[in-house]
């Protein structure tokens, strides 16, 4: 599936973003991290685990809606090199949603 994201570098500048969204996992940090195609980057969505459950259900629901591009909306992401010390926290309403 085709994630289209807005999301702030690590020079603070904003960009869109289309990448191949292979799948989302929470880390201890409070952070979903979204993985792609980008091996060298991380995308970072600062949520709570409850926020994070709710973002996973919004995904499945756009699979299942057959969905081919999907847009991540409701707040900030982040996009480092791997393994990038990263501090903020935030917690904002994410869904995806099928474009």
């Amino acid at each position: 599936m085709l994630l289209k994201v807005t999301c702030i570098s690590e020079d603070g500048t904003n960009g869109i973003e289309i990448c191949t969204l292979y799948g989302i996992r929470f880390n201890k940090q409070g952070f979903a991290v979204l993985s792609t195609e980008h091996e060298k980057h991380d995308y970072l969505v600062p949520m709570k685990e409850d926020a994070f459950n709710v973002l996973c259900k919004t995904y499945i629901e756009c699979a299942k809606e057959g969905a081919k591009v999907i847009e991540l909306v409701g707040g900030s992401v982040y996009r480092l090199r791997k393994n990038a010390m990263f501090l903020e926290k935030v917690d904002s309403k994410y869904e995806f949603k099928p474009l």
